[in-house]
């Protein structure tokens, strides 16, 4: 199942940067730590059933992934700004949607618009200060557990 919960990662983050570019905000760049924190939670909901905020604010910095020497110096003297979305998604018939969630592409876009519905989580989506993103699905049968990790 890991492709299925990759391939509706991939269509989230292009969901949340066309967001950001349909309002001039640059877009977020993947970053492989961050991604992995978000997996651990979406992992670790699933596994429980349960959704929550973990603590992916607080662990954002460390997690991130140096890919180059400047990214490294640049994160030791940087305090940068961190948040978290969570959220699960169903297939199948889930209200507020017209249609039947079927693909990946849909469980991907319904989630995305439940999150841009709510404040605090379109706040994250449309921060300008974000550059780096992270983004972790998990799934339990029918049910897709979903964590953004944003820093910038």
């Amino acid at each position: 199942m890991r492709n299925r919960c990759s391939e509706i990662e991939k269509w989230i983050l292009i969901y949340t940067n066309r967001a950001r570019k349909k309002r001039n905000i640059k877009p977020l760049k993947s970053n492989f730590g961050l991604k992995k924190l978000a997996r651990s939670h979406s992992h670790t909901m699933a596994n429980t059933k349960k959704i929550w905020h973990g603590n992916g604010v607080f662990k954002a910095k460390s997690s991130i992934s140096k890919s180059s020497l400047l990214d490294f110096i640049i994160s030791l003297f940087y305090y940068g700004m961190s948040g978290e979305n969570v959220g699960l998604m169903f297939s199948g018939y889930v209200k507020g949607f017209k249609r039947k969630i079927r693909s990946d592409k849909d469980i991907a876009l319904a989630q995305h618009l439940s999150w841009m519905r709510s404040p605090g989580h379109r706040n994250n989506i449309l921060n300008p200060s974000f550059r780096l993103i992270g983004v972790g699905v998990n799934n339990r049968g029918n049910v897709f557990y979903c964590t953004q990790n944003f820093y910038g």
